[in-house]
């Protein structure tokens, strides 16, 4: 059965599918969303409402993949039905809710469907936080000396989808790549975006790692630089070409 969208979760997910760009769009829908769960050693195949009380005990279903026990989770009633070899008892609640009480656990979105995903415990708690895309953050002790130029081997897959996705807001005003190679470190030489940002940085430095964690490029890994004054890295990027550059539209 084709997989037809039956909701705006459904079809970000659809569209993350494809494009590497859409992710955080969707991402932000599916913990903003209601989701359906699977009640484990209940009969009638009914939807519960109401509130959970503190200390009650939820039975959940879990299915083991690969090896790993997952909580399988499901973006609509017909995803759920589809999953199913019998009718079962289901449960409707809140993403953030489930994803809180259930901490520690693996979950997966639409198990045996055409689309899904699979979250991780650890990408779980991440997404919570709001640090899924953030990396490690590092912060020079020492003056160091560093290596940039233009990439040989241009990583177009990541330019086109940052520039997708910098489309998508208004808070950047500028994007830089560069070839990066840090002296004395036993980093490799690797892909550096640079980001001139007038909005939440977090926000877009999140948004900015999941979608390259999402593409491959010729120099792995990607990191991210967010320029602050002309000093220092910034030096080069603002005497570079940027890929994105912000457009204002308007009436003059």
């Amino acid at each position: 059965m084709p997989f037809e969208p039956q909701n705006e979760l459904e079809s970000a997910l659809v569209r993350a599918t494809t494009d590497a760009a859409e992710r955080p769009r969707f991402l932000r829908e599916f913990l903003d969303a209601q989701i359906f769960l699977i009640r484990e050693g209940e009969g009638p195949p009914v939807e519960r409402e109401g509130m959970l009380q503190a200390g009650e005990k939820l039975a959940l279903a879990s299915w083991t993949i690969e090896g790993l026990d997952w909580l399988p989770v499901f973006s609509s009633l017909p995803r759920l039905e589809a999953a199913l070899r019998e009718p079962r008892a289901y449960l409707r609640m809140a993403t953030r809710d489930f994803l809180d009480i259930t901490r520690g656990a693996n979950v997966v979105l639409n198990p045996n469907a055409d689309y899904g995903k699979f979250f991780p415990a650890h990408e779980v708690s991440a997404l919570l936080a709001g640090n899924l895309g953030m990396g490690e953050v590092r912060v020079a002790q020492q003056e160091t000396k560093v290596l940039l130029g233009s990439p040989a081997n241009m990583p177009q897959s990541l330019l086109d989808a940052l520039t997708r996705l910098f489309q998508q807001r208004r808070d950047v005003k500028r994007a830089w790549v560069a070839h990066y190679h840090e002296s004395g470190s036993d980093i490799p030489p690797h892909t550096l975006i640079g980001l001139e940002i007038d909005g939440d940085e977090r926000a877009i430095v999140a948004d900015a790692g999941v979608v390259a964690h999402s593409v491959t490029v010729p120099e792995p890994p990607v990191d991210i630089y967010v320029l602050q004054g002309t000093t220092g890295l910034a030096d080069y990027f603002l005497g570079a070409k940027p890929f994105y550059r912000r457009k204002w539209l308007g009436i003059f």
